[in-house]
């Protein structure tokens, strides 16, 4: 079956039946969940959002329309944003030099099963340029943009982590508090995506120090997901297509990919800055 591009505009019939199966969305849910999920909104005090139907049903997609679930996830989602936001409330043109160092890349044709890919080329930081919140700054707001296709609300999306040639001091640069913190709660809690997996290649033996401070955030669900790779890429191809990978990766994506990415995120300026506008708290954002 050919591999669906990212920015797919209608979720085709097999899709939809996806969403029934595996989310028991049905119009009459989704109708009124909706309208259960901006009550609880409009009764918040001082918290003001977005309440289209296209922004909230990425979060009641992502819990399976459990409302509150739902509810709590936008407010720790906006709970990070307020009180990280040089790191998670920017806009495309903040970060246009970051995707240009193409670090991080979002693939332009879908998984095997529909899913999205974000795929992050550590090894390829250059610490004297880039710090660890630029690459936080580019995944973050790249996932944002992303899940305003519908088709990654329904069907998710996985993670590649590339730390080749990452030596222990890049490791050790790049392992900060914010780190460690951010990644666990922004990937199980805030986040309104569906997490198929987070794959880790060509991790060096010591990288096991830096996941050990993670993993006992992760809840039990969240660590059957992770795979490690090693060098092994033959292991990597079982779970994506080497199409959609980059060169990096032994993938056949290249430049032209890296800049259609690159585009398609800086296209949607207006749609970011529709995401950083809120008040959270009495407190009006930017």
């Amino acid at each position: 079956m050919a591999l669906l591009p990212f920015w797919t505009k209608e979720l085709t019939p097999e899709i939809v039946k996806k969403a029934e199966s595996e989310l028991g969305e049905t119009p009459e849910v989704r109708k009124k969940s909706l309208e259960a999920l901006r009550k609880l909104i409009e009764s918040e005090e001082e918290f003001q959002i977005p309440t289209e139907d296209s922004f909230l049903l990425r979060f009641l997609r992502s819990k399976k329309y459990d409302v509150k679930r739902s509810f709590k996830c936008l407010k720790i989602y906006y709970g990070l944003k307020s009180m990280y936001p040089e790191i998670l409330n920017k806009v495309p043109s903040d970060i246009k030099g970051l995707l240009e160092k193409n670090i991080v890349y979002l693939t332009m044709k879908r998984g095997y099963n529909a899913e999205g890919v974000l795929i992050f080329l550590i090894g390829d930081v250059d610490e004297n340029v880039l710090n660890v919140e630029d690459i936080f700054r580019t995944g973050f707001l790249s996932a944002d943009i992303g899940i305003d296709a519908e088709v990654s609300q329904v069907c998710g999306s996985s993670i590649i982590f590339d730390f080749k040639d990452v030596s222990l001091k890049k490791l050790a640069y790049l392992s900060t508090p914010t780190t460690i913190s951010l990644l666990p709660r922004g990937l199980q809690d805030a986040w309104p995506h569906r997490i198929n997996g987070v794959h880790i290649v060509n991790e060096p033996p010591f990288f096991t120090f830096t996941f050990n401070m993670i993993k006992p955030m992760l809840s039990r669900k969240m660590k059957n997901r992770i795979h490690f790779h090693g060098n092994n890429l033959k292991n990597l191809y079982k779970y994506f297509p080497v199409e959609i990978l980059p060169q990096q990766l032994g993938g056949l994506a290249g430049p032209k990919e890296f800049q259609e990415y690159q585009t398609s995120i800086l296209d949607r300026q207006k749609l970011g800055e529709k995401l950083s506008e809120f008040v959270y708290k009495g407190v009006k954002y930017p």
